[in-house]
Order: structure tokens, then C-alpha cells, then sequence
């Protein structure tokens, strides 16, 4: 399964340092597991610029119904006004294969 994640700095600071982004399948805060490994931004984000890419292959992905959670930055290691906004979440039903 294709995973494809847009990331955008809505300030109008470049985030100046790379950027971790994080997924989950399930809530991480109430057990979820990380999905692969972090996905970095190498050269973090322009404020307020065009959408990052981040996409990776989710192995093994076992059938049926997901919430896929997704954290940026998930270490807080990033200056921002506003971390608040650094996660979503979506479901993505995986067929059975």
C-alpha cells in the first residue's frame, strides 16, 4: 500500500532544519504503531511556499479498515507558534490481497 502525505508550513518562517514526519496506524497517543520508519524532509519547508511530498510503501499492510494518523514533527525539535496543527488523520481501507 502507497502512502502520500502533502506537507505544508502555513507560517511564513522556513522550518530552517530538516523535517521528521511520522505515520501511524491508530491514534499514537493511545497505542497506535508507527508505520515504517520517520520520513524526513531533508530540506525542511519554506513558509507559506508549495506543498512537500512525503510517500512511502506501507509492507505487509494487513486487509481492512485503517485510521492512518500522520505527526510532523513529532519530537517538537521545530520553533513554531502553532504545533497544534501538526497532525491528521484519514482512514484508508487495504484490500485484501
Amino acid at each position: 500500500m502507497n502512502l502520500t502525505a502533502a506537507i505544508l508550513n502555513n507560517g511564513s518562517v522556513p522550518t530552517g532544519s530538516p523535517v521528521r514526519v511520522r505515520l501511524y496506524d491508530g491514534d499514537p497517543d493511545a497505542g497506535g504503531t508507527q508505520i515504517g520508519g520517520d520520513l524526513v524532509i531533508a530540506q525542511g519547508i519554506a513558509g507559506g511556499a508549495v506543498p512537500r511530498l512525503v510517500q512511502m510503501t506501507w509492507e505487509d499492510a494487513p486487509a481492512g479498515s485503517h485510521e492512518v494518523h500522520m505527526v510532523v514533527d513529532p519530537e517538537e525539535a521545530i520553533w513554531e507558534t502553532d504545533p497544534y496543527d501538526n497532525r491528521l488523520s484519514t482512514i484508508i481501507d487495504v484490500p485484501v490481497q
